[in-house]
């Protein structure tokens, strides 16, 4: 289960400096959608025990939403964008004036992820052992390609399966243009190919990949939603990318 740590100033969100106004003024309503390069899993805290081969296995039961949907819980989402801006934008008072720190609300609301097609697959991850050493920053894994788990555990976990769309609804409160444009650099987005990004368990495995398939992009008006045209933003969430490919590229792949 191979991992590195990517180098960042300070990996935790602490006290802001200067903090902005949580004002509902100058909204972005950002619509993307996602598509799954592996199978992804966000798994609630209940299990099956069903029978393969005879024999009994461990099965964990994927989140749902109240309609009994599988979805990957807005919570989720934010918490795993929120380390990506961490380690692309390497500010960690730009990382918690946006997504909130003790005290202080986010000013980026995130809805479920929601798959486009609910057929879960079984998928064996096995034991999941924790890292063997220590390191300073961000710890991300480096399989590109779903691998077997290589003890022996018949531990499964429900996944949704690969080549999936999942859609996500974001929206930024009392939002500059440099916060759309970090948020977008976050989620991987690049004028030249959007870059894969991870969730859920078993990423050492090479789950949970993912990369931004659309984008739109809305200033909201109050009175209405007006679209905006994304070129510029996307291009310059590429720039922030490229600036810092040497020290983030691990944990965009």
């Amino acid at each position: 289960m191979a991992y590195t740590w990517i180098n960042v100033k300070q990996p935790y969100r602490i006290g802001v400096k200067n903090f902005t106004q949580r004002f509902l003024d100058n909204i972005f309503v950002v619509k993307a959608k996602f598509r799954t390069l592996s199978p992804v899993a966000v798994c609630s805290d209940e299990t099956d025990v069903i029978l393969k081969n005879n024999k009994p296995i461990v099965v964990y039961k994927h989140f749902t939403d109240n309609n009994g949907k599988p979805v990957i819980p807005a919570s989720s989402v934010k918490g795993f964008i929120a380390t990506y801006h961490t380690i692309a934008i390497n500010d960690p008072n730009r990382t918690a004036d946006l997504f909130g720190t003790m005290g202080l609300m986010s000013r980026v609301l995130f809805s479920n992820l929601k798959p486009t097609q609910f057929n879960l697959k079984i998928v064996r991850i096995g034991r999941q052992w924790p890292p063997r050493r220590r390191g300073s920053g961000v710890k991300v894994y480096l399989a590109s390609q779903l691998l077997s788990p290589t003890n022996s555990q018949e531990i499964y976990v429900e996944a949704i399966p690969e080549n999936i769309v999942l859609t996500t609804l974001i929206t930024i409160t009392n939002a500059t243009e440099r916060d759309l444009v970090e948020l977008l650099a976050s989620m991987g987005v690049h004028p030249q190919g959007n870059k894969p990004i991870r969730l859920g368990r078993a990423k050492g495995l090479g789950m949970g990949r993912i990369k931004v398939d659309e984008l739109e992009i809305y200033k909201n008006l109050f009175i209405r939603k007006e679209q905006i045209d994304s070129k510029n933003y996307i291009a310059k969430a590429g720039e922030i990318l490229d600036n810092e490919w040497s020290r983030i590229k691990d944990a965009f792949h």
